[in-house]
Parts: C-alpha cells; structure tokens; sequence
C-alpha cells in the first residue's frame, strides 16, 4: 500500500474509535474485537519502543504496534493527533501498562 487511503480500502474498518465515538466503549473488551479492522484517532502519547507507540484515545490507552520498516513509520511527534488504520489484536501488558494492542496498518498525522 502506498497511501492511507489505500489502507482504508484495503482493510474497510469496521469501527472508528475516536475520544468521542460510542465504539470507545468497545476498546475495554479488545479480545472480542481481535481480527476487525479500525479506524483509530487520538494523540500520541509516547513511544514506549521503536516499534511501539501508545495512543490516547479518550480515556483509554492503546498500544500500537507500528513496524518500523514501514514506508510511514515515522517518529510521530509526542502530543501529535494521529490517525490509524489497524487490525486489533487483543490486549497487551507491557510493563505496568494492560492495554488494548492494534496493529497498525498505516499512521499519519491527523488533520
């Protein structure tokens, strides 16, 4: 894929997620969600490793797990609003963080 466009068409997310969205809810269950497809907005907290951000969403943390070979895979800045099209893949501890993990297909800043 060489654009975020391509990846919402490729991957058709079956829910947006954003701060003020009713599908927020749904992140405090992520195993139930594991396979889907979503659009995921909210601002990057920090990178926890090179390939690992955490995403504020609302009031919930998600960890995204963001292949650093990637053509997009830059280094967000922290405090940055950022868009995503990912796959859930259930929950994830790292360290004392339990958090919701989504796989990202494509990044970008948000608009």
């Amino acid at each position: 894929m060489n654009s975020f466009e391509e990846a919402v068409a490729a991957y058709a997310p079956a829910l947006t997620i954003t701060e003020d969205s009713a599908a927020l809810d749904k992140l405090q269950d992520p195993d139930r969600l594991v396979g889907q497809p979503v659009l995921l907005r909210g601002v990057l907290e920090k990178r926890e490793e090179d390939n690992i951000a955490v995403v504020q969403v609302g009031g919930i943390r998600v960890l995204v797990f963001v292949a650093p070979d990637r053509l997009w895979a830059q280094d967000f800045p922290r405090g940055s609003r950022v868009e995503l099209v990912g796959v859930v893949m259930g929950r994830q501890r790292l360290g004392a963080l339990d958090a919701p993990l989504v796989r990202a297909v494509w990044m970008r800043t948000a608009l």
